[in-house]
């Protein structure tokens, strides 16, 4: 049935429009597999259709967010001091490094104020977590510096003043090069997707980090490129063992015959072993067939059985592009967990010293630019 209302003159509709969608880009929104009747489910969303990408980023996520983020105020003859040591393997130069930037800790004002509260929709949690998320899944982060009133900050103007942050979608931004010179960024907002509308935004109004990229120098090299490979298989093997459960452990039937059955006999069959098969966690019905038909029921072969256990390799494989270790997804049967000294203790101190340390320096040389707008 179709409604419709007349206004001023002019028809309006009332009736059910059809999204015009795509089904992939709907699956992506939603986070929902896609079932295509020739390729079967695909993997249109990593993030959020495999286990294991999702534990990875979201354990280094998680462990940034923790770290408390903290200002010194140091003179500038110190800060080379600090720089020159602070790349040092030395412990002695370390233990300078910590005491130099402990003396003078910034406990209140509006740097510590910024960075405790970015944004009115974005908590400090929040923040830290999708900059590292998307660093995680795209191999850069913007942040983008604002004022009282959500409008761009340009950080080059003489006394800028930053009020809020937002970090937001790297896919969304463009970068507008003319000649060898990156001019713009064009960024394409959506009211029901992004807090801001589309703008043109210059270099100087953005926080750009990104990975090395040896094939696009402008934006960063997506890990998820690397784990594409191992994230599918393993995808693929989850939802074999899916629809192996789903459909109680049952692989299916074939059906045998003396002579060739009738195009009524194949679908009374059909019929038949349908009406038999129920849904998981049920009995299925007895099932009668006639006319010398015979059922076989096919096993998992040997090479299903590897196809199954070969997922555990696949996660080992996504947790080291990740730099991830398993132990902290709680995978720790082959790991020592005796104390000091222990093997589980060594994969958590070259987590921290490999993994965190980096990230956190990558954040900061990022956020420098806008820590600085408050004073040396």
């Amino acid at each position: 049935m179709k409604l419709a209302i007349t206004i001023a003159g002019r028809e309006f509709s009332l009736g059910a429009t059809k999204s015009v969608t795509s089904p992939d880009i709907a699956a992506f929104l939603t986070g929902t597999d896609v079932d295509d009747q020739q390729q079967g489910t695909k993997l249109v969303n990593p993030y959020a259709q495999s286990a294991w990408i999702f534990t990875a980023v979201s354990i280094l996520a998680s462990s940034i967010a923790q770290i408390p983020f903290r200002i010194s105020r140091v003179g500038s003859d110190q800060a080379k001091r600090i720089r020159a040591l602070r790349g040092s393997a030395d412990p002695r130069h370390r233990a300078i490094c910590r005491r130099a930037l402990g003396n003078d800790i910034i406990d209140s004002g509006p740097a510590v104020d910024l960075f405790n509260h970015p944004h009115p929709t974005m908590d400090r949690q929040l923040f830290w977590e999708m900059v590292v998320t998307w660093n995680a899944l795209r191999g850069e982060f913007f942040i983008l510096p604002l004022d009282g009133d959500d409008q761009p900050v340009d950080l080059s103007d003489r006394k800028p003043r930053v009020q809020r942050m937002l970090t937001l979608d790297t896919s969304l931004f463009w970068h507008m090069v003319q000649g060898y010179t990156l001019e713009v960024w064009r960024y394409t907002g959506s009211p029901l997707l992004t807090p801001l509308p589309s703008e043109i935004l210059m270099p100087s109004e953005l926080i750009h980090s990104r990975t090395p990229n040896p094939y696009l120098y402008w934006r960063g090299l997506s890990p998820l490129i690397v784990a594409g490979v191992p994230a599918q298989t393993d995808f693929a093997g989850e939802q074999f063992q899916k629809g192996l459960w789903v459909n109680n452990a049952d692989t299916g039937v074939i059906v045998t015959t003396e002579q060739q059955a009738t195009t009524e006999q194949r679908a009374a069959i059909l019929a038949a072993l349908r009406e038999r098969k129920r849904k998981a966690g049920t009995a299925d019905r007895p099932l009668f067939l006639w006319g010398g038909a015979k059922v076989d029921k096919p096993t998992l072969s040997m090479m299903d059985m590897q196809f199954l256990e070969t997922r555990k390799f696949l996660r080992q494989e996504i947790f080291s592009i990740f730099r991830v270790p398993e132990s902290f997804a709680g995978f720790t049967a082959d790991l020592n967990d005796g104390g000091a000294g222990g093997s589980l203790d060594s994969v958590k101190i070259s987590f921290i010293e490999s993994t965190i340390g980096a990230l956190c320096s990558t954040i900061e040389a990022a956020v420098a630019p806008i820590v600085l707008t408050f004073g040396d």
